[in-house]
């Protein structure tokens, strides 16, 4: 475990631990509680690297357990980059689209479990402006939005152009006949407190490429996707265009 260069002697003094518990600790025969190594990164000033470097250690991913749900990721994000291969992703979904996939896909459940459904996933938008406020930038093909029905699509774009113009949301659509660069929807988090996640959402849930492997891997992806797609503002001359 680093420890920014401060002496065995300094850090045992200063968080009152022996210094060959120190010593343990830097060559990663043990490791500190989670507590005290937040404390340790505070006390360093240095920006949460030394907390997201124990977790890589003790679990593989940058993110804790309880991190890994779409409101606590939303309230701690502060820009949030959204790539889907096929609709709009759903942070940006309006009820009625969220109502026209979930029909389409044959969400298994009766009216009130769709409606429950529709609350919650046409929420989280409103929820995560009241809270982080994150900046959201969503990259999606142009067929999220002309394969959906004329009302449906009206009402979306509707919804997004709203979003884009309150000034935090940027969308990138993707031309027909490009690739997405993904077969699932990717999101990164960028954090406020520095650290970078990676979340896939798969069949059986969310999926967690937050490893030192993984998350580099994500990363290009997007970056490669947001290469291919149209630039904000014909993107929104397009969108737009659908409705007039």
């Amino acid at each position: 475990m680093a420890t920014a260069g401060i002496s065995n002697k300094g850090l045992a003094a200063r968080f009152h631990v022996d210094r060959s518990t120190v010593s343990r600790w830097r060559h990663d025969h043990n490791l500190p509680d989670r507590a005290l190594v937040e404390q340790i990164d505070t006390a360093l000033g240095i920006g949460g690297h030394l907390v997201r470097a124990w977790q890589v250690q003790t679990t593989g991913s940058v993110l804790a357990d309880w991190r890994k749900s779409e409101p606590e990721l939303d309230r701690a994000a502060r820009v949030i980059e959204m790539l889907s291969p096929n609709y709009v992703p759903g942070l940006l979904q309006c009820r009625v689209y969220v109502e026209h996939v979930l029909r389409e896909c044959v969400y298994p459940g009766d009216d009130d479990d769709i409606r429950r459904e529709v609350t919650r996933k046409s929420g989280r938008y409103p929820t995560l402006r009241a809270t982080s406020n994150a900046l959201v930038v969503a990259v999606f093909p142009v067929v999220g939005l002309l394969g959906v029905p004329t009302h449906v699509r009206v009402v979306q774009v509707h919804h997004l152009v709203k979003a884009i113009d309150d000034g935090r949301l940027i969308v990138h659509l993707l031309p027909e006949n490009t690739m997405a660069t993904t077969v699932a929807p990717l999101t990164i988090y960028h954090l406020a407190d520095g650290g970078t996640a990676a979340i896939g959402d798969g069949v059986s849930g969310m999926l967690d490429y937050s490893t030192p492997g993984k998350l580099p891997l994500m990363v290009e992806r997007m970056k490669r996707a947001l290469g291919w797609a149209l630039p904000p503002d014909q993107s929104r001359t397009l969108m737009e265009g659908m409705i007039h």
